[in-house]
């Protein structure tokens, strides 16, 4: 099987001074019914793998693995949702919570009451450059 990198990737990169070859490896498409990560893993890429070496998987492939992705059409964004996202800073690494619907997740995993703490925290120290007070409160 032949290796192509990724567009816009290199399958060779140097970090310190060290060479390290990333292979991006297909797979089928990864659903809840597929809980034994390690399988898949071995599975497409054990003509890869030798000792040492170091497997970095996608992170929305693991999230969908645990049943922890969804589809977006399916998430009803509250009033509290649609309101908080107003404030969220734009990040150029991703969504982040600043959809109305990953929002929504936020407030359903940890509760509305701590996310209103946490933004009222960060409220309090975004004028003074201090970030990441609300994840601190709100948790990962």
């Amino acid at each position: 099987m032949e290796i192509k990198p990724n567009p816009g990737k290199n399958l060779i990169i140097e970090v310190d001074g060290k060479k390290f070859a990333r292979y991006p490896i297909k797979t089928h498409l990864i659903t809840e019914k597929d809980n034994d990560y390690a399988k898949i893993i071995l599975e497409y890429a054990k003509d890869f793998l030798k000792e040492g070496d170091i497997v970095f998987i996608g992170e929305k492939s693991l999230a969908a693995s645990q049943g922890r992705s969804y589809p977006k059409d399916k998430i009803k964004p509250g009033r509290l949702a649609r309101f908080l996202v107003k404030f969220v800073t734009k990040s150029p690494y991703g969504i982040g919570l600043s959809s109305p619907e990953t929002m929504q997740l936020a407030i359903e995993e940890v509760g509305a009451l701590r996310i209103i703490i946490a933004a009222f925290f960060a409220a309090l120290t975004k004028p003074f450059g201090i970030k990441g007070v609300f994840y601190k409160i709100a948790g990962p």
